[in-house]
């Protein structure tokens, strides 16, 4: 066990935690900024979205900040090895630590950073993290793990209160371009600022295009954007589903029921942007709806989708309680469609992939600066629909995506009865690459285009 742990612990032979560089990731200052502070550090998200990546620079952070080598500990707890024996008794890891350290934790008067990847991996693993974070205040604990199918209820029910999580999610086109101008959501609201921004930005606007296309159709997750062509791009996205994605779910159900799991996501694959009806879902899959909410909520834990639920206020309340679904990686969308053609014009929902788009920048943004906006949608009782409300810091934020070129008058209907209805004088339009702002007596709607929309960060 000793070699394996020296293997995943370089620093412990004086090498370097990292080898090479990395691409700037957004979250990471947000993480670096707990790493004193003693809540538990939870990091969850996808596989390979770049979580191991993420916890070597952490590490790396803190040699560079003096801590010494041998208060750092990460345990990769794929390996069977270190599964089978910290899983034998509680107090395995701590005489783990103890023999690697020359003496007992209790006499140790350093802080110890102690790095837990796959952390769902370790049976019981809630209870032994309560209980050395309740008896060694002097142990930083930083958990990850690929999937949080079991270890979301364990954290949530064993460790309330004693953590701050935080979710990695795929490549934003900001961390794959930090050279380009980025501006934030409050910013697209303002006129002036906007067109700043739009000046500042329209040199790069070729390459912002080239690595949006690359987005709606590969998706954005690390390994599948890093690739030199499109056909290891296509390859590796097929095998991302076929053999991570599978293995995430068949950790929680058997073979025989992946099939049925695999079916309602290739029929939710053709949704993105639609209320999800489960009765509906239910009669064309063949199965039960007591089934189709359990994978409905799995699929949302494997962060392999997300629901939005609709908007809801004392002036006016929508009628409609069932949510919309959104795929969390457009590549996993694409392929589970049967979508995958390189030439954006073979898509014949282009425009549901760039709303799901929108949502996923939004997302991405609200994660990687911790904004805390809920995201909705509104549906009226007349039928009247606005894609997106963005609530922030007391505001509402209305957006419609229209990923198109030419608008008609009517496309503005559902968007200004929600800016009327709830005395807002600002509401955003995504477009094609229509860029300007209409006035509608007081009220104004900014045109934004959807390669502009993806530089807030």
């Amino acid at each position: 066990m000793e070699d394996i742990i020296s293997l995943q612990n370089p620093w412990k032979r004086g090498q370097p935690a990292l080898a090479g560089k990395i691409l700037p990731r957004k979250i990471l200052p947000l993480i670096e900024a707990w790493l004193d502070e003693p809540e538990i550090i939870v990091i969850k998200g996808a596989r390979q979205t770049g979580k191991t990546t993420i916890q070597y620079h952490l590490i790396d952070q803190l040699l560079q900040r003096g801590v010494k080598p041998e208060n750092v500990f990460y345990f990769l707890l794929d390996n069977l090895t270190l599964q089978q024996r910290f899983s034998e008794h509680p107090y395995v890891l701590k005489q783990t630590i103890e023999k690697f350290l020359g003496q007992p934790l209790e006499k140790h008067g350093q802080r110890i950073y102690l790095f837990l990847d796959e952390i769902q991996k370790l049976r019981q693993f809630s209870t032994q993290v309560k209980e050395y974070f309740d008896l060694f205040p002097n142990m930083k604990f930083i958990l990850s793990g690929s999937s949080i199918l079991q270890a979301s209820a364990s954290i949530s029910e064993s460790l309330r209160g004693r953590t701050i999580s935080f979710t990695v999610t795929p490549f934003s086109l900001g961390e794959v371009m930090p050279h380009i101008p980025a501006c934030t959501l409050a910013n697209l609201q303002d006129w002036e600022t906007i067109q700043q921004h739009h000046a500042a930005t329209l040199p790069h606007k070729s390459e912002i295009l080239l690595h949006l296309n690359q987005h709606l159709v590969f998706g954005s997750m690390p390994r599948i954007h890093l690739s030199q062509t499109d056909s290891q791009r296509q390859m590796r996205l097929a095998e991302y589903i076929d053999t991570f994605m599978r293995k995430d779910i068949i950790e929680t159900l058997r073979v025989a029921k992946f099939l049925d799991f695999e079916k309602l996501l290739r029929l939710l694959s053709f949704q993105v942007g639609n209320v999800v009806n489960i009765s509906e879902l239910a009669t064309r899959t063949q199965l039960s709806t007591e089934t189709i909410r359990k994978y409905l909520t799995l699929g949302e834990e494997a962060f392999i989708f997300q629901f939005v639920a609709p908007f809801f206020s004392n002036k006016r309340k929508s009628l409609v309680k069932d949510r919309k679904i959104y795929f969390e990686d457009l590549g996993i969308r694409n392929h589970l469609a049967g979508q995958d053609s390189l030439n954006l014009l073979n898509h014949p929902d282009l425009g549901g992939e760039a709303e799901n788009f929108v949502h996923i920048t939004l997302g991405k943004y609200g994660e990687n600066n911790k904004h805390r906006f809920r995201e909705y949608f509104f549906k009226s009782y007349r039928g009247q629909e606005v894609d997106f409300i963005i609530e922030m810091n007391g505001d509402l934020i209305p957006i419609e995506v229209k990923y198109q070129n030419q608008l008609r008058r009517r496309d503005y209907d559902h968007l200004l009865m929600f800016m009327e209805d709830f005395d807002l004088n600002k509401g955003l339009l995504v477009t094609k690459d229509l860029f300007d702002r209409r006035m509608f007596d007081d009220r104004g709607v900014i045109l934004v285009p959807l390669w502009l929309f993806a530089t807030i960060v």
